[in-house]
């Protein structure tokens, strides 16, 4: 039933902020009482599945409700693959970069160097990719269905120091960057740091270390802006996917009216992250000016060059790691570029 049921209604949705298929009235239903267990509080990355909650509450005049459990208090957050599995709880979000053995094929979405824009070819890309039958059946190995991703900002990079004018200024410089970003960063030639977010700050502060690669929202969120010089998201270090996770026994187990109302929340929820996202860069960017950071635009030629260069030699990589892991990595890169090409 999971896969007749769930792939058709995930094709519904084929491109980015559509309108819901659901109408307006009321959709009629049993009382469903869902928990959903998220890391950290209510900021921008969670106003995605605050969204969905409202919306499938009110197309249900509130008889299926989906609680937000925050800071992880249904479980620690980096186990909540794991946690559907078991059925603790129904849905909760979760990161790939926690543990990208587990989902070798949604690692692919953190690559870096991907032909991806703007926050709509983003959300198409991804729910395309979500939809192939590889996602699928990887996701239904931990019992789970990959609903939809956050659509996290690509991240960019803000340090403090003397403005770079190119590429070749970035050498020896000490960033906090994780995943592929870090390769990205020793291609030019800084040198990545992987630490916590939290301790960005007193780190930029003692001097021992320049800069931080963020989605754009974590910058002020961390305070690194009050330390920095300059920003710029030129760079394409690849972004962090955290996906939606929906347990596959708990799908099946809701009325059809149900399944299909939560695969139309997709739209309200990606509708709802590129709100937020796009708040705070409004409210980020003449911020920083004011504060006197500089905006680096670096040039065009050169990162097209680095691109070309080193992208094949990462994704091999890549390919060669998820092969190992039972995916048919080359096939599945193929059809990730060939979506993102489409744009």
């Amino acid at each position: 039933m999971f896969k007749s049921t769930f792939r058709a209604c995930a094709f519904i949705f084929t491109g980015a902020f559509f309108a819901p298929v659901a109408s307006i009235a009321e959709v009629e239903g049993p009382k469903v009482n869902w928990d959903l267990n998220a890391h950290g509080g209510s900021r921008a990355l969670t106003r995605g599945i605050e969204a969905m909650s409202e919306y499938i509450s009110e197309q249900t005049g509130g008889n299926f409700s989906i609680k937000i459990h925050y800071g992880g208090a249904l479980g620690r957050p980096q186990d909540n693959i794991d946690s559907i599995k078991l059925g603790a709880f129904e849905m909760g979000l979760w990161s790939s970069a926690w543990s990208p053995a587990k989902a070798p094929a949604l690692s692919a979405l953190t690559l870096p160097f991907l032909p991806l824009e703007s926050i709509d070819e983003v959300a198409r890309v991804h729910q395309s990719y979500l939809n192939h039958p590889v996602l699928v059946e990887e996701a239904a190995k931990w019992g789970a269905i990959y609903l939809t991703t956050q659509l996290i900002p690509e991240s960019s990079v803000m340090a403090k120091g003397d403005t770079p004018k190119s590429l070749d200024d970035l050498k020896g410089l000490r960033i906090r960057i994780i995943g592929n970003g870090a390769r990205v960063a020793e291609l030019l030639g800084a040198t990545p740091v992987s630490i916590p977010g939290f301790e960005t700050y007193p780190s930029m502060q003692r001097g021992t270390m320049d800069g931080v690669s963020f989605p754009s929202y974590g910058y002020s969120a961390f305070k690194v802006d009050e330390l920095s010089d300059w920003y710029s998201d030129d760079i394409k270090f690849g972004r962090l996917v955290t996906v939606s996770l929906v347990s596959k026994q708990a799908f099946e187990e809701l009325p059809v009216q149900y399944q299909q109302l939560l695969i139309n929340s997709i739209p309200v929820a990606q509708g709802a992250l590129k709100d937020a996202y796009g708040g705070i860069e409004e409210v980020n960017f003449p911020k920083w000016k004011e504060m006197g950071i500089d905006r680096v635009s670096f040039d065009p030629a050169a990162i097209e060059t680095m691109e070309i260069e080193n992208s094949e030699a990462i994704y091999a990589d890549w390919i060669a790691s998820a092969n190992e892991r039972g995916v048919p990595a080359k096939k599945l890169l193929d059809f990730l570029l060939s979506e993102a090409s489409d744009n």
